[in-house]
């Protein structure tokens, strides 16, 4: 299984259980996203990540996580949560630039939401949606 479908299967199976009702919201906290076989985690400083919802907006430093694909997370260096008890989003691309259906959110009690289909911006240099938008771009 490659890199990005490693990272979607347990995101996946996660949320799968949660909506099922087979984890609690503690194992759900604690079940995270394993790092894929045969990928290094990559951590990113970048000053400028964007994030805006509905509840709110961050604009500031943050790191973004890759694994040697066009996929990321971003997340705050020091674990706070960005606006509205987000503490990561993470992008699952296929092909850089197109759209893409698999972006999730963790947020209060560390459950994992999905957030649905985004489209690359130029002009921002960031996924949106209406009522979304994430960037981080790295120097």
């Amino acid at each position: 299984m490659n890199t990005r479908a490693s990272v979607m299967a347990a995101f996946l199976v996660v949320l799968v259980l949660c909506v099922c009702g087979e984890l609690g919201a503690a194992s759900v906290a604690n079940a995270g996203v394993a790092e894929p076989a045969g990928g290094a985690e990559i951590i990113l400083s970048v000053a400028r990540c964007v994030l805006i919802t509905p509840r709110g907006d961050f604009e500031g430093p943050c790191e973004r996580v890759e694994w040697g694909g066009p996929s990321f997370l971003i997340r705050q260096a020091d674990g706070r949560a960005f606006v509205d008890g987000i503490t990561e989003v993470l992008v699952e691309v296929e092909t850089p630039g197109a759209r893409v259906s698999g972006s999730f959110r963790r947020g209060k009690g560390g459950l994992i939401v999905p957030i649905g289909p985004l489209t690359f911006v130029d002009d921002c240099a960031c996924w949106v949606r209406p009522d979304f938008t994430v960037g981080a771009t790295p120097r």
